[in-house]
C-alpha cells in the first residue's frame, strides 16, 4: 500500500509549492476530523474553496491562510530543510494548526520520512500525548530537538511504511472505510 501510494504523493508533492501546501492543506483537514470528512472537506476547499467547518476549524482557519500567503517561502524552507529529516519536520510544523504529529504525517506523505502517530496509533501503542507534542513556543532548537525525538519513536514503532500499512488496516478494520488497500489510496486520490 504505502510502497504503491506514497511515492506517487511524494512526487506531486515535489513539484512545487501549490502542490505541497496541498498536500499541507489535506493533512490540516485530518486533525480531529474522521477520514471520510476530512477527504470530503479537502475536496470541497480545492474545488470551490469553501472552508467546511466539519474540518476546518479553530488554528486550521490559520494554517490555511498561511499557506495561501506563504507557500513560496515555506516551499523555500522545507526544501532548504528536506536532506535533515528532524529539521524537516519542525518546519513543516511551523504552519499554524499543525504540530508535531501532523509534521510528521506532512514529512510522510510528502518525502517519506517520520510517519503520523494519530490518536489511533498513540491508542494502539499505549502512548500519552504528552509523548508527541511540543510547545510551540519553544526555541527553534528545542522544536529540532522535539522533532528528533518523535523520528526516534516512529522508527521505533517500524517507521513511515509500517505505520502507514497498519493505520491503513487499522482504520479498514474498525472504522469500516474499506479494504485497507482501498483507504491506502484513498490519500493518493484526493491529494493527486
Amino acid at each position: 500500500m504505502y510502497a504503491e501510494h506514497q511515492p506517487i504523493i511524494s512526487k506531486y508533492a515535489a513539484r512545487g509549492p501549490r502542490e505541497l501546501a496541498n498536500v499541507a492543506r489535506f493533512v490540516l483537514a485530518t486533525i480531529r476530523t474522521s477520514f471520510p470528512d476530512a477527504i470530503s472537506s479537502y475536496k470541497t476547499l480545492v474545488t470551490s474553496g469553501e472552508r467546511r467547518p466539519i474540518a476546518y476549524f479553530g488554528d486550521k482557519h490559520r494554517g490555511l491562510d498561511y499557506l495561501d500567503n506563504h507557500s513560496v517561502s515555506w516551499w523555500n524552507a522545507i526544501h532548504a530543510a528536506r536532506r535533515d529529516r528532524d529539521t524537516l519536520v519542525a518546519t513543516f510544523a511551523t504552519v499554524p494548526g499543525i504540530g508535531l504529529v501532523k509534521a510528521g504525517f506532512l514529512a510522510q506523505l510528502g518525502f517519506g520520512v517520520s510517519g503520523c502517530i494519530d490518536t489511533h496509533n498513540l491508542q494502539r501503542f499505549g502512548m500519552d500525548y504528552g509523548d508527541v507534542r511540543f510547545n510551540k513556543g519553544a526555541k527553534w532548537s528545542t522544536w529540532v530537538a522535539r522533532a528528533h525525538h518523535y523520528n526516534s519513536v516512529t522508527d521505533a514503532l517500524g517507521g513511515p511504511e509500517l505505520l502507514w500499512n497498519e493505520w491503513c488496516e487499522y482504520v479498514s478494520r474498525f472504522q469500516g472505510y474499506g479494504t485497507p488497500e482501498e483507504v491506502s489510496a484513498m490519500h493518493l486520490q484526493v491529494i493527486v
